[in-house]
């Protein structure tokens, strides 16, 4: 990650072509709110405290900062960092996803092309930096406490432990990519036809109700004006 981060920030001004300001220092909750992790990114270490008292750290970090987000656990003892949503296509295949962090640093990584290996362009699934080779490979992230999901624009959901950093969950949502509009095309046709058969068939019906029903009133015989023999008087 550090590598990327430090090719993105070299390379900022040709190829952003949009101007993103520096990080600044944050602070970073817990879900439940019992700790904080103070994101410094001017000395790159980052500290965690008790939120009843921040005269004494916990435990800290070191990494490189970039506007991605960072994640507390809910008991204080582990630290993620997923990677910037945006990237470069050719930084795809080394690039890290998600990194864990302990106390006695960083614990275990995954890697982007295991979660996302095709990722969109970003122009043609919303803003971002300008260039043909951005790709957007996540569009949320979500704190869970205990654990943390990303739905990726592939249209799969991860969700990792923050105790061991493993992935317990993976989850197809949504439709993803020309497949999924396909599918939607589909039914779409599908009802389309069936709608049309089904008032196609109504209408047969009705016809041939009206003209073989042998209960149907016999049109009436036309008035001549003439009355017959029998009815003189």
């Amino acid at each position: 990650m550090r590598v990327v981060i430090l090719i993105l920030l070299l390379s900022a001004s040709p190829a952003f072509a949009t101007s993103y300001a520096q990080p600044k220092r944050h602070d970073v909750f817990s879900h439940n709110r019992a700790f904080v992790l103070d994101v410094n990114p001017k000395t790159r270490t980052h500290t965690v405290y008790d939120v009843r008292d921040r005269s004494k750290p916990l435990w800290s970090f070191s990494c490189d900062v970039w506007h991605f987000p960072f994640l507390l656990s809910d008991d204080g003892q582990v630290a993620a960092t997923v990677s910037w949503q945006y990237v470069r296509e050719q930084d795809i295949a080394e690039a890290d996803a998600l990194t864990f962090w302990n106390k006695g640093g960083e614990f275990r990584s995954h890697a982007l092309r295991y979660l996302c290996p095709n990722p969109p362009r970003t122009q043609d699934v919303g803003v971002g930096p300008i260039g043909a080779f951005w790709r957007t490979w996540y569009t949320e992230v979500k704190d869970h406490g205990d654990s943390c999901t990303i739905r990726t624009t592939a249209g799969v959901a991860y969700r990792f432990r923050y105790a061991d950093g493993v992935l317990v969950e993976r989850r197809r949502f949504g439709f993803s990519g020309w497949g999924g509009w396909w599918s939607v095309g589909g039914i779409i046709m599908v009802a389309v036809v069936g709608v049309a058969l089904w008032g196609w068939h109504r209408r047969h019906s009705r016809q041939a109700a009206a003209d073989g029903n042998p209960d149907a009133e016999p049109s009436a015989a036309p008035d001549t004006g003439r009355v017959s023999d029998s009815g003189k008087s």
